[in-house]
């Protein structure tokens, strides 16, 4: 018998040129039953091996991905904004209502807040009562299992804040006017420390437009709005929000796990994390959810596997602040 040519030459790639110098004088023929089938046994061999480690690199490298960074999403065509598919781990949670907090100090003035911890502004407050207003007519309501399903169309079992003065004030103030039942104690909003707001590292304090001088434009993500830095020292970047984000989402699910079926919870945070939390819920890319839209003060989202995330506004404000 006679190996041809071709697969002489797979010989030479997979054992070597050595393997074969004793059959050079026969270039286009071993002519030796034995060894070609020696050969052919080896050869399955080395490849049965090859796709053996190429398989255990690859599931090792899935599993380590998936333990630091979250399971991997997958990128469909044919979705709202390029959308990925759900995280399955979202897809039992409760409804989650999104709010930012109404214009702080900081805000008014045009400086980058971050972890800056100031009051409301007299607008600020005015914005939050404005939103819980809405939020009243149209049917929300904190807590108060006595009140009729019939006059009910969200029922918020907690309202959740960050720990920044400018969002707890927010919350207590929706909390106040959702309320039903004054006479009895009131429902407390509860603080939750990832809500809070990205740490903006060495931008804290500056002026919104020292931004590009500070940062150089190769470093910033600039929209129609808002010029995003991206990683100046000390600051979380958006992927490292992304992360806080879905650490956050896993723990609401464990907290909320017994909660009825038509229970919502309301979460008050900030622009930059609740445009993230966004983007972890519906597995959106975080650039695209910066150029996507702005989360204007004291608007809502509401993030559910029934609503699609290009429906997300509940409440918009045509004001807007950095």
């Amino acid at each position: 018998m006679c190996i041809e040519t071709d697969e002489k030459q797979n010989f030479v790639i997979i054992l070597g040129e050595e393997s074969l110098e004793k059959y050079r004088t026969a270039p286009n023929c071993v002519s030796d039953h034995t060894y070609q089938q020696y050969f052919y046994c080896v050869i399955r061999i080395r490849q049965t091996l090859l796709h053996t480690i190429i398989i255990y690199c690859v599931m090792s490298f899935d599993r380590f991905f998936a333990l630091y960074f979250g399971p991997c999403t997958l990128h469909t065509n044919d979705t709202p904004f390029g959308l990925n598919k759900l995280d399955p781990i979202h897809l039992n949670m409760v409804n989650l209502y999104l709010a930012r907090h109404g214009q702080d100090e900081d805000n008014a003035e045009g400086i980058l807040n971050g972890h800056r911890d100031r009051p409301l502004t007299y607008l600020g407050r005015q914005q939050a009562r404005e939103v819980g207003n809405k939020m009243k007519e149209a049917g929300f309501v904190f807590a108060s299992p006595e009140i009729s399903e019939t006059l009910v169309t969200t029922r918020l079992k907690s309202i959740y804040t960050s720990p920044l003065q400018r969002a707890h004030e927010t919350a207590r103030i929706f909390a106040d006017i959702l309320s039903q039942n004054k006479k009895k104690e009131e429902k407390k909003v509860e603080v939750l420390d990832d809500l809070i707001e990205r740490n903006f590292g060495v931008m804290t304090g500056l002026p919104a437009s020292a931004i590009v001088e500070k940062c150089g434009p190769d470093h910033i993500l600039a929209t129609k709005k808002i010029n995003y830095f991206l990683d100046p020292e000390g600051a979380e970047t958006f992927p490292d929000l992304i992360l806080r984000a879905k650490r956050l989402l896993s723990h609401i699910q464990q907290i909320t796990a017994n909660y009825g079926e038509n229970e919502s919870i309301l979460l008050v945070t900030h622009g930059d994390f609740g445009k993230m939390l966004y983007a972890a819920y519906y597995g959106l890319e975080w650039d695209q959810v910066l150029r996507q839209f702005h989360f204007g003060n004291s608007e809502v989202l509401l993030l559910s596997q029934d609503s699609p995330p290009e429906k997300a506004h509940v409440f918009e404000a045509m004001q807007f602040n950095s």
